[in-house]
Order: structure tokens, then sequence, then C-alpha cells
């Protein structure tokens, strides 16, 4: 059965709300860092970062620093079933959080049965200043 896309108003209000606050308060490395030593909670424990689609699928987002000092897109999503979601699903719900296609992505891996995507977002130039990319 192929999987059901819908976003309800609450839905994309939250999806606007998480994208705010996730860019106007990144997590920089040194709070990653403290994510990786579990001085801290990670993204997915923060209600935040964290948007449930009644049709089955939970999204976690948040922007980060990666130790190329430059800021990435972080998104998780996971079916609520316990199914890993489809290719086509993921594709569906990137655009949402100005992610563009998979193809775009830097980088993308399974924990478990959650898909993991990583985009830059924004990239020190070479004076140290942040230029932002949008496509």
């Amino acid at each position: 059965m192929p999987e059901l896309l819908l976003l309800d108003r609450s839905t994309l209000l939250k999806i606007k709300e998480v994208k705010e606050y996730s860019r106007e308060n990144p997590m920089l490395i040194d709070e990653m860092k403290d994510v990786i030593m579990h001085k801290k909670s990670s993204a997915g424990d923060r209600e935040e970062h964290i948007i449930i689609i009644p049709t089955n699928y939970r999204i976690v987002y948040n922007v980060e620093e990666q130790p190329d000092a430059n800021l990435y897109h972080h998104i998780s999503i996971s079916c609520l079933d316990g199914k890993v979601p489809s290719p086509y699903l993921v594709s569906d719900i990137l655009p949402f959080f100005d992610m563009g296609t998979l193809n775009e992505a830097n980088n993308i891996w399974l924990d478990g049965k959650i898909v993991n995507i990583l985009k830059i977002w924004q990239k020190l130039d070479d004076r140290g200043l942040i230029q932002s990319f949008t496509f």
C-alpha cells in the first residue's frame, strides 16, 4: 500500500515553527559534542524540533554545525508504525524544509528504521563569513 502524506493547516504551521526555531537556534559544534557525550538531549528529544504527521510519520528537524564549520539542515524521518519511510515519501517531505531533492543531499543514512539526511544550509567562505544557500 502506498504511503500517504497529508499535511493539514496545523501541520504546515508546525513545520514553519520548527524551521524558524531551528534556523534561529542552530546546534553549534560544542552543543553537538555535548549531545554525543549525553550531556545534552538530542533534537529528537526536544519538542521544538519534532513534528508528528497524523498519517503515520515523525519528523525531527534541526540546523547543526558539522566539523567542517558549515551549518547543515538535518532531518530525520520515521514511521510511527515502525516501518522504514519510502524514498518517495522522503522526497515529498524534503521541499517543505527547503532541502531540495534526495539527489542534492550531502549525506543520507539509516539509523535503524529512521532515514537521516544532511544538506548544507550555510557555508563559511574563505573569509570566515557565512553564506546562505537557497535552491
